[in-house]
């Protein structure tokens, strides 16, 4: 009797460190999958990041073009005015 109670005991032994074998493996996955989910949302924050100093750079160019345009259409109104005179 004792010999089957020690292996039952040896038995279920085996079976919790298989079980926590599995456990650990099943949670280095899920560490796997949180970190890269973590380098995923920083690379979307640096993404976003570009993005708005893209778009605050193509609104700086965007005046800046605007303003060239109309300095090159006083310039040449002011020629055509002297040219006239």
């Amino acid at each position: 009797m004792e010999f089957i109670v020690l292996l039952l005991l040896l038995v279920l032994a085996s079976l919790l460190i298989v079980a926590t074998a599995v456990a650990n493996h099943l949670q280095a996955e899920l560490n796997q999958q949180s970190k890269a989910e973590y380098e995923v949302k920083l690379l979307i924050q640096k993404q976003r990041y570009q993005l708005d100093d893209l778009q605050r750079n193509n609104r700086f160019l965007v005046a800046e073009n605007r303003a060239l345009k109309e300095q090159r259409f006083r310039i040449q109104r002011e020629q055509l005015l002297a040219s006239l005179n």
